[in-house]
């Protein structure tokens, strides 16, 4: 099995029409992206593309996520959704108002080689925020605890712990920084979206 890095291009579905209105319209942008489900089958091309509608509320969060073309198995096309549906983008917004939004998105699905990592994660919504926290956990402070006071991450619910990852599907700065971490060690804070992670790799 494969596991999976996805890049996405994004279309606004919202009628849009006149140039008033795109001028005063912000799209959203993903802050959150944790990475789908490996693919079951062998595959021999490099990359595949699904389609897909999503819809994004007002604070961010996945509402719905509606597979219009798929992989051609459904139950990976299921588990990708599901796993979509835990991501997190910034809200759009008309005239500064944070609004719904469905996206129309096609997603680049390149094959690659696993790097597998269990890790957990500390999301924090500033770099200020994130840079103390950090020298709270240098000065012997538990990684578990901070998560737990601070953590915006849905992780926050399961102490941080995101679980066993392909850390191929982060971007490339991200990938640099946890291909480099011995066990139980953490990150510094790294942009992650508009906001700071610290990461650890778990046993």
């Amino acid at each position: 099995m494969k596991p999976l890095i996805v890049v996405f291009c994004m279309a606004c579905l919202m009628s849009c029409s006149p140039s008033t209105q795109v001028a005063d319209l912000t799209l959203p942008s993903l802050l959150i992206q944790y990475p789908l489900p490996a693919f079951p089958e062998p595959r021999h091309e490099s990359d595949m593309r699904i389609d897909l509608n999503i819809l994004v509320g007002e604070d961010g969060t996945v509402r719905y996520v509606e597979v219009l073309r798929g992989s051609g198995n459904v139950e990976w096309d299921s588990a990708a959704a599901a796993t979509i549906k835990m991501w997190r983008y910034s809200p759009a917004r008309y005239k500064d108002t944070p609004m719904k939004l469905w996206l129309h998105q096609t997603a680049v699905i390149q094959f690659s080689q696993p790097n597998f990592l269990t890790i957990a994660e500390l999301l924090c919504p500033t770099k200020v925020e994130a840079d103390s926290i950090y020298k709270k956990l240098t000065e012997g402070c538990d990684f578990c605890e901070m998560v737990l006071l601070y953590s915006i991450a849905p992780s926050r619910e399961q102490k941080g712990i995101v679980g066993k990852v392909n850390i191929q599907n982060y971007p490339e700065h991200i990938r640099q920084v946890l291909s480099s971490l011995d066990s139980n060690q953490w990150t510094e804070p790294v942009p992650y979206g508009e906001w700071y992670a610290i990461f650890k790799r778990v046993e």
